[in-house]
């Protein structure tokens, strides 16, 4: 077979230092007004504490935009430590996930626990890096970058903070319905819903205590319906229309942990599903039930009987919203 890879980085000073936690695609036309709207850039976080942002344009060679997240950076009401801490100490990113409708606005988990909304219009320009050909690699494709001697000043990238999780955080999922809820999967055995404006969680999910929650992810057709998967290899259907508390499905999806989950997009397939990958690296499609797909409203019939009524998605996201209004502080 052809290689399939296109474009791969140059390590140099510029790039991470530790391994990559995660990868996001971003508009470019968020940091690049000129650019066209069918473009994109690449952002990566790393243990390190660097986030960057990558051109495809530019090859990969070096990122175009950085930041860094230190430790100096929560503040002591979110570090609930009362001591000073030494400047400098690079916060490991564990997860990014931004705004459905403000893609400048990102959320950052991080290993320690801390939960972090950055702005993209925070990060610093990287000035241009010299490139060299590599006389000593039998690579012709091998480069050589060396940073530029002035410093590169960051400031801090974060504009809100949130209540943390104890412990590393496995995942964060931005709604991609509302603008300002998001979920956290922790391996303090909690699942928590947020909002974008609010520094205390809306809903904290405990599961049964025979399993620890591994990664969330939001449905792509129905607000209020989102999955988790466990280390007990199930996968658990939350709806917060009828509860958030007890799960309204369950798959018993494998005998290892579920690493990773996702819906498929039913605007494409007009059958719902759902993909799961294990500890084993062992993908499996599960077909779903009509009503995990289908936005649903709770009404009351004839009888005063409290019945869920298919509907669109956007009558299901107003339900949600006044479902947690009184959750907000």
């Amino acid at each position: 077979m052809d290689d399939t890879l296109i474009l791969k980085s140059i390590q140099s000073e510029y790039t991470h230092q530790e391994p990559v936690a995660s990868l996001s695609w971003i508009p470019s036309s968020i940091t690049d007004i000129s650019s066209r709207d069918n473009q994109y850039d690449i952002l990566s976080i790393s243990n390190d504490g660097k986030i960057l942002v990558w051109e495809i344009q530019k090859n990969l060679m070096y990122p175009k935009l950085m930041t860094n997240i230190y430790m100096n950076y929560i503040p002591r009401t979110i570090r609930e430590v009362n001591i000073n801490i030494k400047k400098g100490i690079p916060l490991g990113a564990t997860d990014i996930s931004y705004s459905c409708e403000r893609n400048d606005e990102l959320i950052i988990s991080t290993e320690p626990g801390y939960i972090m909304k950055c702005n993209l219009r925070r990060f610093s320009q990287l000035p241009k890096p010299i490139i060299e050909k590599d006389v000593f690699s039998h690579d012709p494709s091998n480069m050589i970058i060396q940073q530029p001697s002035e410093n590169i000043q960051t400031i801090n990238p974060a504009d809100f903070h949130y209540i943390r999780h104890v412990g590393p955080i496995h995942n964060i999922e931005c709604s991609p319905f509302h603008r300002s809820l998001f979920l956290t999967c922790g391996s303090d055995s909690t699942v928590r819903l947020y909002s974008f404006l609010q520094t205390t969680p809306l809903i904290i999910i405990e599961p049964p205590a025979k399993y620890s929650p591994t990664v969330v992810k939001w449905s792509n057709s129905r607000p209020s319906v989102f999955a988790i998967g466990s280390d007990n290899g199930n996968i658990y259907f939350y709806d917060l229309q009828k509860s958030s508390f007890i799960p309204i499905n369950v798959i018993e999806a494998s005998s290892k942990s579920i690493i990773s989950i996702t819906f498929n997009d039913n605007t494409v397939h007009s059958v719902p599903y759902m993909a799961s990958i294990d500890q084993d690296n062992v993908t499996k499609i599960w077909k779903l039930n009509s009503y995990l797909s289908v936005p649903h409203v709770r009404i009351k019939d004839e009888n005063s009987n409290t019945i869920m009524k298919s509907t669109d998605w956007k009558k299901e996201l107003e339900i949600l919203h006044n479902i947690l209004q009184d959750k907000y502080e």
